[in-house]
């Protein structure tokens, strides 16, 4: 998570939403990195969920998904 986090913060000019992530194994320590990295990047958000529709709606407006892709597989 550290690696991913350090990469996309070099893009400065996009935008990055997090949504909440499931109960894996390590599942709070990744969503408190991600709250932490979104609290000192003006360009990142977190959305605990955005449901199923907004979450559709969503998919269809961004050009990359990084993390569990196939969420949007299914959705």
């Amino acid at each position: 998570m550290d690696n991913t986090l350090n990469a996309i913060k070099k893009f400065k000019n996009t935008n990055f939403y997090f949504t909440g992530i499931g109960a894996d194994l390590y599942s709070q320590n990744v969503k408190s990195k991600i709250k932490q990295f979104v609290k000192k990047n003006d360009n990142s958000f977190y959305f605990e969920s955005l449901g199923r529709k907004m979450y559709i709606s969503f998919l269809k407006n961004v050009s990359c998904l990084i993390g569990n892709s196939s969420s949007a597989i299914y959705e």
